[in-house]
């Protein structure tokens, strides 16, 4: 029986950066929780059969476990490994979820938040209405 080499998929807001880019188009860039002896070659091969996908290189690193206190002692979380696997082509249908509900939030200017806190607050806001015109 073959061993699992990829553990989970990571879906940290990093690893949504590096699937995405600027324009909320699909970069082809994964990241994945894997066996700790696992090789780079192992990975592959084990994207490449279970997606039906061509990778075109795998980045692989130890990520450290960290202190944690826990009733009062210090604990260490386990380490772990990553692998970031860049395909050549295509996507992995298990984040097709993912980049769809991704949508690009534009950050409100400042004159609306400003008009904002005029409805909130009259006095206050007309002082920083005066800092924004500046």
């Amino acid at each position: 029986m073959p061993r699992m080499v990829i553990i989970s998929p990571v879906l940290s807001e990093k690893a949504n950066n590096l699937m995405l880019d600027k324009d909320n188009r699909p970069t082809g860039v994964y990241v994945f929780k894997v066996a700790k002896d696992a090789t780079k070659m192992e990975i592959k091969n084990e994207i490449e059969r279970l997606y039906n996908v061509k990778v075109e290189s795998v980045n692989t690193m130890i990520v450290p476990g960290k202190k944690r206190l826990l009733r009062g002692r210090i604990g260490r979380t386990s380490a772990w490994k990553k692998a970031i696997v860049k395909l050549a082509k295509g996507t992995i249908p298990i984040f097709e979820e993912v980049l769809e509900q991704q949508p690009k939030e534009e950050k409100p200017k400042k004159e609306e938040k400003v008009k904002e806190k005029v409805e909130k607050r009259p006095e206050k806001a007309k002082k920083e209405e005066k800092k924004a015109k500046k």
